[in-house]
């Protein structure tokens, strides 16, 4: 018994993507070649329009969400076009652009911590005026705001606890809601 298969004709086709003519044994033949196929099933996304977006600014992530496409196609187009992409780097996450930002509802410990990273490190005291390295400094709140950086001063260690100790100071710490 002879089987079926074997009795396949060869078909002549012009390929859908090169449009070279090609032979095969294929009931439904469509590609040349592996190359052909791979390139049909590439999105098809134009690099002068991601060019044109990643040089305004917007990173291969957002790029790709625009596109409807993923961050690696758009990385594999620009790879092969030789596009030469940016070095990757933090975006600004200072403040309410970082997805932590709690605003008012933030701890005691985390509006001292905006004051330091926002003033840096304190390095005389505005009340005794004391500038020795030796001696620690702090930020101490004037205002009542924690949340208004300008409500701060520089105060050593010694005058920040005289400060907080006193009516003045007790007066001001009431008003913030210790969580």
């Amino acid at each position: 018994m002879v089987h079926a298969s074997l009795f396949r004709m060869k078909k002549y086709i012009k390929c859908a993507i090169c449009g070279k003519e090609f032979s095969s044994y294929n009931p439904n033949p469509q590609f040349c070649s592996k190359e052909c196929k791979s390139i049909s099933q590439t999105a098809s996304v134009s690099f002068n329009k991601a060019k044109r977006m990643y040089e305004e600014g917007m990173t291969q992530v957002e790029i790709a969400a625009a596109l409807s496409t993923t961050q690696k196609v758009i990385y594999n187009l620009f790879r092969r076009n030789g596009y030469k992409c940016r070095v990757a780097a933090k975006r600004d996450q200072r403040g309410e652009k970082n997805h932590m930002w709690k605003g008012t509802d933030a701890v005691y410990s985390s509006m001292h911590e905006r004051v330091y990273n926002l003033l840096g490190h304190p390095c005389k005291c505005e009340i005794c005026g004391a500038t020795e390295p030796s001696k620690r400094y702090e930020w101490a709140n004037v205002t009542g705001d924690y949340n208004d950086v300008n409500g701060y001063k520089r105060m050593c260690v010694p005058c920040h606890r005289k400060f907080d100790k006193s009516e003045k100071g007790v007066k001001i710490n009431v008003k913030f809601k210790h969580q």
